[in-house]
């Protein structure tokens, strides 16, 4: 403790004690570090932060937190049946969709013929998908729960399935890859200016799909979670991780060799679309 006298004119004033902080008073870090704790602990933080900012939260991210967090089997199961369905539409249906446009397209592989205003555009709205694609590429391991090194499920959250974050990734991947040649593809079967701007946003829908299934009760739902569940459980998650065995280890390391190689198929479709369309369309 330490005295503080004030004197005026030879006069003792008063005097005013201050507290002085004990020497081992935990520190803001050492608070951050037991409320975030373990390898996963930043990434929690930042979940949090999405979630208040009501962004970067998606339907299978969703599903991973209800899986450890949903009492009701009724509101679990509901949501994993969105989540597949919107899996389906945006794997399957992709496919499908690019078939048939395949089947039904009239040119060639490289004609070269079209007229010059269908081609400005054409190469224009290109271009703009290129950029746009690459670019949620790039981010895509940067959002949300997606943020932990897909090679391992170490830093996946103890309150979150790492099966779903999986799965989610590796959904969101093959939607933006098989949009990226999709949107390529129909651009260049299109006939008219209108036919290209329509073909070039209509592949936008499925990548957006899984973002487009969560609403603001889902974002208030985990807020409140935080607010009231998160810090009384926190003795439960603190030095809890999750590990992976041998068999699961080499499905991991499968799938992300899949993904970088369709990644780098998809940043080569990418850079090479607009010319090919200013070549050949």
């Amino acid at each position: 403790m330490a005295a503080q006298t004030n004197t005026i004119d030879g006069n003792t004033d008063a005097t005013a004690t201050e507290e002085a902080p004990p020497k081992d008073a935990p520190s803001d870090e050492n608070n951050a570090a037991d409320l975030w704790p373990g390898a996963w602990g930043e990434i929690a933080q930042n979940f949090k932060k999405n979630c208040e900012d009501g962004d970067y939260l998606d339907v299978y991210q969703l599903c991973g937190w209800m899986a450890y967090n949903e009492e009701s089997r009724v509101k679990r199961w509901f949501q994993y049946l969105k989540a597949c369905c919107c899996a389906l539409f945006q794997t399957a249906g992709l496919l499908v969709f690019i078939y048939n446009a395949l089947r039904e397209g009239t040119k060639g592989v490289c004609d070269g013929d079209g007229d010059w205003d269908v081609k400005v555009i054409a190469v224009v709205s290109t271009l703009y998908i290129s950029l746009t694609m690459g670019g949620l590429i790039n981010r895509l391991d940067s959002q949300g729960l997606y943020e932990w090194d897909s090679w391992s499920n170490e830093e996946v959250p103890a309150f979150v399935s790492p099966f779903w974050l999986f799965f989610g990734l590796y959904c969101n991947y093959f939607a933006l890859i098989g949009a990226i040649y999709g949107s390529f593809l129909v651009i260049y079967l299109s006939e008219s200016v209108l036919d290209v701007v329509l073909n070039a946003v209509a592949l936008f829908f499925v990548v957006e799909l899984d973002d487009l299934m969560i609403d603001k009760y889902d974002y208030e739902r985990i807020i409140e979670w935080f607010q009231e569940e998160y810090e009384r459980n926190l003795s439960k998650y603190r030095g809890s991780q999750h590990t992976q065995n041998k068999c699961e280890s080499a499905c991991t390391c499968c799938m992300g060799t899949i993904v970088v190689v369709f990644v780098i198929l998809a940043m080569l479709g990418a850079a090479a679309a607009p010319i090919y369309m200013a070549i050949c369309f």
